[in-house]
């Protein structure tokens, strides 16, 4: 989070890192590997413990959004019955040029190029805004969602925080530096994702500087 993703490795570079035994190892050997930087490593624990938020206030044409829509996508694949939540003020954030309609790009990378499955989702609903991974089998005459069971929902808040209540998995925020209450959203937020010392999901927020 501290400049450590803009040092270029190969492969051999990344086999040190992965066999780093100690974080004291790693540290060192990012360092090394990033003396070119001009932002430094923060090295304190503080920074190194995990349980993070994360916060990225940028310059426009970074690309955070595809950043984002990737985010949902190893979620949706690889992470079982995992919650993803893209959170916008308005539709047009999540559709259109948005965050949702990059996801569904990559979806569909993934479906013609990859996978060679017709359908792997119980649920696919570009217009509801919402997909999930699995498939039914009948046992006993009883129907049965099988697979991985992971969600994606597009969700809009339209100056009504409390549509976040309840949510609980990694939300991301999409134009967090012009998103109105966006306060009060994330706060809403908290109150689902961490609960009596337990953390359940991650929230995300980036966005160009707006209007507050």
């Amino acid at each position: 989070k501290h400049g450590i993703q803009k040092v270029h490795l190969d492969n051999k570079n990344r086999t040190t890192l992965l066999t780093c035994e100690t974080q004291e190892e790693r540290l060192k050997w990012l360092q090394y590997y990033s003396k070119d930087l001009t932002l430094p490593i923060v090295t304190e624990d503080y920074n190194l413990m995990g349980g993070k938020n994360h916060l990225w206030l940028k310059p426009r044409g970074r690309g955070a959004s595809w950043k984002g829509a990737a985010k949902g996508i190893e979620n949706l694949y690889l992470r079982e019955k995992s919650k993803t939540f893209y959170v916008a003020h308005e539709e047009k954030y999540l559709t259109e040029d948005g965050i949702f309609s990059k996801f569904q790009y990559h979806i569909n990378t993934i479906q013609n190029k990859c996978s060679g499955l017709e359908s792997p989702f119980l649920t696919e609903s570009f217009g509801g805004l919402t997909y999930k991974t699995g498939y039914t089998v009948i046992e006993d005459g009883i129907n049965k969602d099988k697979g991985l069971l992971s969600s994606v929902y597009g969700l809009t808040i339209n100056g009504k925080p409390d549509n976040i209540r309840g949510k609980r998995g990694d939300i991301i925020y999409e134009e967090f530096g012009s998103f109105p209450l966006v306060k009060n959203t994330w706060g809403i937020a908290t109150q689902s994702v961490e609960q009596d010392g337990l953390v359940y999901g991650t929230q995300y927020g980036f966005g160009t500087g707006g209007d507050d």
